[in-house]
Order: C-alpha cells, then structure tokens, then sequence
C-alpha cells in the first residue's frame, strides 16, 4: 500500500456509519482516527456503485487479484441478479482509509420455512445457483487479509443478532494450517470452519520458452504432435481471439453448446454440466460482456474444416490470465482440440507479459499437465444463530440440498435426462 508523509491525510475517505444505516457513504475529506478497523454497512447496489472508485483504488494495490475481482465481473453480475437479491456490502477502514471491501447478498423473496444466508457475491450453491465461482470476489489491501476478516466477523456478528437471517457464509484465501471445526462462540454463534486446496496456478517469468522448460516432456511433443496430426490427416484448422463485446456473446454461444455437447454425448457422463440451469448461461455471457468492454476478457474458438470444435473463455487481470469454462466436439477428441487451443492462448499470454496462469479450482490431470499448483487454501466460514427457528430452517435446507445432489448424481435420472438434452442440443447447432 502506498505511504503518505506524516501529518497528511489522504484525500478520500468513506466514514463510519451507525450499525444498520440504510444510507449510502458519501466521500469526505477526512476520516476520524481508528485504533482497529471499523466496518461501515453499505446497502443495496446504489451504495455499492458509488463506492465503486475505491474498489478500483484497492485492485490497483494488488497485482496478483483474481480477475474475478475486477468490477466488470461484478457489473455483469448486477445485470442478472440485481432484482432479485438484497445487496449488503462491508467496507473496512483504518486510519488509511477503506482496506476492504466485501460484498454480501441475500435471496430477496423469500419462501416460508426457507433458510435466510448472507452469502458473498459469486457463491456457487445447489439450492440457489447464483453463480459459478469459487474464489472470493471481494477486494483488500495486500498485507491487511487478517485484520480485514477479523472485522467482518466482527460485524456479521451483528448483523445476524440484529436481523431476521439464520447464518452468514462467506470464504478467503489463506496461506497457514486452518482451523478446522464446530465451535460455539460467546455470543451464542455457532462457527463452522473448513478449507479444501486452493487454485491451480502456474507461474513464469521467461514467456513461453520459460514456461515451456517447467513442462514434462511428454506435454512438449504434445504441443507439436497433435496440430501436426491434424494436418496430415488433411484437415485445417483455424483459431479465433473474439475480443469485441458483441462477438464474445456470440462465441460465449458456441461455448455453451460445446460444453453442454461434452458433457452430455460422453456415454459414460463423468463430466458435470455447468449451464444445465439457463442462469449460469446468463451470468456467463452477460460478466464476459462487461469484461470484455473494459479489456479484460476474450473467448477462443477453434474451428476444423470451418465447423466450432472447441471454445474457452479466457479472463485477464494486471498479471494473471483465468481459464474459464470450456467445451468441445468429441468427434474432434483424437486431436485434442482444447489442448491446442489452450496451448496458442497460453503462448500468446506468456510472450506478452502474463507470468501468472489461473487454472481454477481442483486437481484434475488437464490442470497438472500444465505445471501447476494449488496455491493457498480457500477457508469456508459459516456463522449460525443458534435458535430452534434456525435450527429448523438449516434441517430443511438440509434435506432440500441433499435430495438435489442425489438427483444430480442419480445415473438413472441422468439417462433419462441426456436424450432430451442431446435432442435439444441438436436442435440448437451453431454455425
């Protein structure tokens, strides 16, 4: 974070508010003197686009953020869900200003006997499929992750003592052994933690040859084999870098029904469906939109003989470059086209200057053949009022999710289930 000389304040600051304050924070000049961070409530989505340049102000701090962090993936996010969730969004400020800012929502409809959450921006569920993400999307000062998320608990506390919600959820980056467990706090609460590996992330400082060098062998005369493959079997290919919004929503298209055809013609059906719910579509197509109008993302598709076989969308901050969600032809499937196409995105990156590859959450052979890495830990902290209400409420969020996941999971409903997907994909053939 940047220093300013003694005596000298900086010149924009967001003061506290009383608790529950359905007012939005106007910038002001100076800021009282804090000997511990304070939480400022900020409500709706008004409130949070106005603080919108201090959000940038914070991203500008930290080279290394998530380019889910950026506020055009928040803006498409808006766009899709805005009317239907109550924003409630935690700004963290010290003597230096805001060091955090953490944006929360909850259903805004609610149905009787249902479970109330406060759930971070982004969280990805099987009651309420809000989005698809797994990191935390929320902006801090590099250095002040401790103090910052020790207000937020500070102030969920409150939250949950004060209104009508049953827990608070949200998640965070952490580089020590977490604490895992149930406990019960002394304000009544009960606290749950967990944590799992965080993303694969591979990491270069040479540009492609560089990056090419930390690759097994085997990976190396793939990346020469499989397009000379093509070739000589007397097919040609081409690979398009869709950068403007309007052809990114085309090509967020394409992706859609590569992937959903991935999913659903493989017989034994071992991949999960990520859009089997129209919703993630339009939160897919509408933040890559926004993304790509601010420069920060692009989709890449693959054609062979001039027919999609492969698409992925592709998000980009100051240093990382995010590979998102993808699919492809399994006619295509003994040339590997995702691997080429991956492999001509990555070069591209790597040569201009991207030293750092974000390849999502999990341990997959796809992610470490490209040399990555879990890095950190993504901690899961669940705050829970512990009354026979809530109690109630969480056995029947309980049952809800469950039966959803066994259904999921069912291969007899699956069977069922993929004719008229594949019929419908047929139907829906891009050009």
């Amino acid at each position: 974070m940047k220093q300013t000389p003694s005596g000298v304040r900086p010149s924009i600051y967001i003061p506290l508010l009383p608790p529950n304050t359905n007012k939005t924070p106007q910038l002001l000049e100076r800021a009282p003197h804090l000997t511990q961070p304070a939480v400022t409530l900020v409500m709706g989505w008004s409130g949070l686009r106005k603080i919108r340049s201090e959000w940038e102000r914070l991203q500008e701090l930290d080279s290394n953020h998530s380019p889910y962090c950026t506020w055009a993936w928040l803006e498409g996010w808006i766009q899709v869900f805005g009317a239907t969730v109550t924003m409630m969004t935690l700004v963290v400020q010290d003597d230096s200003g805001p060091i955090g800012i953490v944006p929360f929502h909850h259903p805004r409809a609610r149905r009787f006997g249902q479970m109330q959450r406060l759930r971070m921006v982004g969280y990805a569920g099987y009651v309420e499929p809000y989005c698809m993400v797994e990191e935390p999307i929320c902006m801090i000062v590099p250095g002040q992750e401790d103090r910052v998320w020790a207000a937020v608990d500070r102030k969920l506390s409150e939250v949950l003592s004060s209104r009508d919600i049953d827990c608070a959820v949200y998640r965070r980056h952490i580089s020590s052994a977490p604490k895992k467990g149930l406990s019960i706090r002394a304000n009544g609460l009960v606290e749950l933690r967990h944590a799992k590996p965080g993303p694969m992330v591979a990491e270069t400082d040479g540009g492609w040859a560089a990056y090419k060098r930390q690759l097994s062998r085997s990976m190396r005369d793939n990346i020469a084999y499989y397009p000379k493959l093509l070739v000589r079997h007397g097919h040609t290919m081409e690979i398009r870098f869709e950068r403007d919004p309007v052809a990114v929503a085309e090509a967020c298209r394409t992706l859609v029904y590569l992937h959903r055809l991935r999913t659903w013609e493989d017989p034994k059906m071992e991949h999960k469906d990520y859009f089997d719910y129209p919703v993630h579509e339009h939160i897919l197509e509408s933040a890559i939109v926004e993304m790509a109008k601010a420069g920060r993302a692009f989709v890449a598709v693959m054609s062979i003989d001039g027919k999609p076989a492969a698409a992925q969308a592709f998000l980009s901050s100051d240093a990382t470059l995010l590979l998102l969600y993808s699919g492809f032809d399994l006619a295509w499937s003994k040339y590997s086209p995702l691997f080429i196409l991956q492999t001509e995105v990555l070069k591209e990156a790597a040569n201009s200057g991207t030293y750092r590859f974000d390849f999502l959450m999990g341990k997959a052979q796809w992610q470490k053949r490209w040399a990555a890495a879990n890095e950190g830990q993504i901690e899961k902290v669940v705050h829970l009022k512990l009354s026979p209400v809530t109690v109630a409420r969480v056995i029947g969020y309980w049952v809800v999710r469950h039966s959803r996941v066994i259904c999921l999971r069912s291969t007899m409903l699956r069977k069922l289930k993929r004719r008229g997907v594949l019929r419908n994909l047929r139907d829906s053939t891009p050009a």
